[in-house]
Order: C-alpha cells, then sequence, then structure tokens
C-alpha cells in the first residue's frame, strides 16, 4: 500500500515529462534534477544488490529451517517404539519368578520322591509345596502387572507419538508458508528497487532528450 503512491508519483512525472517534450515546454531547473536522478538512479541500482543478497542470505537461513523441519518430520513418521526402562525392569522380574517357579518344582518334586521313602515328615513336604505354590502366585501376578502396564505405556507412547506427529506436521506446514512469503516479499523488494531505477532512468532519458532537442 505504501508503494503505490510512489508508484504513481513516479509514472505521474514520466507523464508530465513526455507531455513537456511533444508539446516543446522545457521546464526550468531541468539539470538539477538531472544530476539528482542521476543519483538516485545510483543508490537504486546499489539498493537492487543489496536487496538481492539480503534475498539470498535470508532464503538460505529459511531454506535450512525447513529442511531440518523436513527432516524431523521423516524420523518421526519412521519411528518405532523400543521399549522402556520400566517394562525391561517388569519383563526382569518376570523372568525371576519364572526361574524361582522352576526351582520350586524341582524342589517339590524332590521332596516328594524323599517322602515317599519315609525321610521326610509331612510338615516339611508341605513347606516346599507352599513354596511352590507362593513362586506361582508371584509369577502370575509379575506376568499380569507387565501385561497391564505395557498395554498403559505402550497406548501412552502412541499418544506422545501422535502428538509428536501433529506438532511436527504444524512445524512444517508453518515453515513452508512463512519460507514462501519471505521469498515472494523479498522478490518484491528486489523487483521494487528494479522498477524505480527502469523509472528513473527513463525519467532521466527524457529529460536529456529535451536538453538535446533543438
Amino acid at each position: 500500500e505504501k508503494e503505490v503512491p510512489q508508484q504513481q508519483a513516479g509514472f505521474g512525472r514520466l507523464k508530465e515529462l513526455l507531455q513537456q517534450q511533444e508539446t516543446g515546454v522545457v521546464a526550468e531547473g531541468d539539470q538539477a534534477e538531472i544530476q539528482k536522478l542521476q543519483n538516485d538512479i545510483q543508490t537504486s541500482q546499489q539498493a537492487e544488490v543489496t536487496a538481492r543478497t539480503d534475498c539470498d542470505k535470508n532464503m538460505e537461513q529459511w531454506k535450512k529451517r525447513l529442511d531440518i523441519a523436513k527432516s524431523n518430520r521423516s524420523q518421526l513418521l519412521s519411528h518405532t517404539v523400543t521399549g522402556s526402562p520400566n517394562l525391561k525392569v517388569l519383563e526382569a522380574l518376570v523372568q525371576s519368578a519364572k526361574e524361582k517357579v522352576n526351582q520350586s518344582i524341582q524342589n517339590e518334586s524332590w521332596a516328594n520322591r524323599v517322602k515317599k521313602k519315609g525321610f521326610f515328615t509331612q510338615v516339611l513336604y508341605e513347606k516346599y509345596s507352599l513354596a511352590l505354590f507362593e513362586s506361582q502366585l508371584n509369577l502370575s501376578f509379575q506376568q499380569q502387572k507387565l501385561q497391564v502396564e505395557s498395554g498403559l505405556l505402550a497406548e501412552l507412547h502412541a499418544k506422545l507419538h501422535e502428538f509428536d506427529m501433529e506438532n511436527s506436521h504444524r512445524r512444517l506446514d508453518l515453515t513452508e508458508t512463512t519460507y514462501e512469503q519471505s521469498k515472494a516479499y523479498f522478490e518484491f523488494v528486489v523487483e521494487r528497487h528494479r522498477q524505480e531505477f527502469d523509472q528513473r532512468l527513463a525519467v532521466l532519458n527524457v529529460l536529456k532528450g529535451q536538453q538535446t532537442a533543438p
């Protein structure tokens, strides 16, 4: 919006000069305006160079951000849950409970054979049977705990991954949008300086043409 009045003023001045050239009416102070236009043309040229440099630098930075956002998105898409320390602890407890059950089975079997030969009393045999029963109960408890908590952790990991995916998708969309908007803006700035240069050069040529006209 700020550029429109400036562009209109520039084109208005060019139109005025063309009309003066057609009618043969030469305005006073053209030499001063020629000098000013020559200075302004140099300024426009330098501004265009600076704008192109700024455009390249900024777009390089946004390109890096865009590449990072795409890389993060790709990593999340290929992500697989590898378990957690909590699950590994529970799995170790289950394995330990299984080993105790196996040992208790062996002890109970041995105690039963000895009892039949009359070397063991009923009380000592029942002690080994009770130990087997307790180890079986402990194994069942540890297995159920692992099943429940692994399900909860899996659900939690799924929700966290879904959240990360949504966040990554939004970040990528915003980065792409900002990248395109920044590119359009800097290209507009470069084009604006180029148009200023062309406009001032056209006015300068008209003024010089008036000076050399018979």
